[in-house]
């Protein structure tokens, strides 16, 4: 597992980022703020899909949201933990075209 670093393209009020309304319902909005730091960072901007597999998960007995993040070429840059949402159990998909970037839900796990 590796920690999230500052080295992020600005995601507040961005308006080049959409979140699908399905996504806005299932996750809350300090999660998609996460994924968006996640997407924008320097080393995966540039790829045209990335993938975010989210599970919930235990650990020492507390709720835990556990991210598996691919590119599209296969790639798979992280794992991640985030404490302190509500889990869910799904899959998303961020596609970048030209400056902006669509974030969607594939389905629910």
């Amino acid at each position: 597992m590796t920690r999230t670093t500052n080295d992020y393209m600005s995601v507040q009020a961005n308006e080049n980022l959409m979140a699908s309304p399905e996504i806005k319902a299932i996750l809350p909005g300090v999660l998609i703020e996460y994924l968006w730091k996640l997407v924008l960072n320097g080393k995966w901007n540039a790829y045209e899909k990335q993938s975010f597999m989210l599970q919930s998960g235990k650990l020492s007995g507390c709720d835990i949201q556990d991210i598996y993040h691919t590119c599209d070429n296969g790639d798979s840059p992280d794992i991640r933990r985030v404490y302190g949402v509500i889990p869910v159990d799904c899959v998303l998909q961020v596609v970048h075209f030209g400056s902006d970037y669509q974030m969607q839900l594939c389905a629910n796990i």
